[in-house]
């Protein structure tokens, strides 16, 4: 391989591609903010029902998910839910560059990380390792056909990669699906994806 060779992109391609990601991260950001409480209400009553009722899910005794920040798909019900009905629960934390999921042991084991502030649990039993789970992801944008933009850390799809047979379910709002989305090789696609 030659000095300078990138592959598979040129350097343009991927200011292409970081500049069009940039640009639907606003895109989303502005409809996101145009929903009306109903339509959180309704999506958010569509995504628990839809997940629920998943294979995956209920047949799962371990499931990671996220506490949801404002702007995502809300789903903090979800979570006392799948505890309710005697799943195990992890939510991500950031470690340095790294994201690791702690067991969830009730919101008040939450504690806001200080970059991004994200809660997450403060105590409670790291992930086993050797365990294959179901994980609910976040995004900032989706296609129906499983491709993902994320904030732009690369922390979940760094996390994925190691994961690869663990089955990924992208929750979002309507607004966010896309009919396609600019990729690299280090986006990590989901097996679903549910909207409401």
């Amino acid at each position: 391989m030659g000095k300078g060779f990138l592959s598979p992109f040129s350097f343009y391609d991927m200011n292409d591609i970081l500049a069009e990601k940039k640009e639907i991260r606003r895109k989303v950001k502005q409809l996101k903010m145009n929903l009306s409480e109903d339509q959180r209400q309704k999506a958010e009553d569509l995504i628990i029902a839809q997940l629920l009722a998943d294979e995956h899910i209920s047949s799962s005794k371990v499931i990671a998910a996220y506490w949801s920040l404002p702007d995502e798909m809300p789903t903090h019900r979800l979570i006392e839910q799948l505890v309710s009905a005697g799943h195990d629960v992890y939510l991500p934390v950031i470690d340095g560059e790294t994201l690791n999921f702690r067991k969830y042991e009730g919101a008040d084991s939450l504690s806001e990380e200080k970059r991004f502030g994200i809660l997450e649990p403060h105590y409670g039993s790291l992930m086993p390792s050797d365990v294959t789970f179901p994980i609910i992801v976040p995004g900032i944008a989706f296609t129906s056909d499983g491709c993902r933009l994320g904030r732009g850390g690369g922390f979940y799809d760094h996390f994925l990669e190691q994961k690869s047979d663990s089955y990924k379910i992208g929750i979002a709002f309507y607004c966010q699906i896309f009919s396609s989305l600019p990729t690299d090789v280090f986006d990590i696609r989901m097996d679903k994806v549910i909207w409401g």
